[in-house]
């Protein structure tokens, strides 16, 4: 389950703006140190607190047409 975005907020602000290591704000809000440094590496590349899109299939978008192709042309041969 994704934590909030007041949060996030929360956490990136006390270390971008209020100096605070990654650490220390992951112990002051109860969260993984790993979470910290992610979220903040996130904040940091692309300016973004929300978290990224989770579950789904986003290799079929690129597959399907290879398969439409390959399907067609099976079925091209086999009349």
């Amino acid at each position: 389950m994704a934590l909030s975005d007041d949060l996030r907020e929360r956490v990136v602000e006390a270390v971008v703006e209020g100096g605070m290591s990654r650490n220390a704000a992951a112990k002051r809000f109860g969260i993984s140190i790993a979470s910290a440094v992610r979220w903040v590496a996130r904040f940091k590349a692309k300016g973004e607190i929300s978290p990224a899109p989770t579950g789904g299939d986003r290799r079929s978008g690129r597959m399907r047409p290879i398969a439409i192709i390959c399907s067609v042309s099976f079925a091209a041969g086999r009349t």
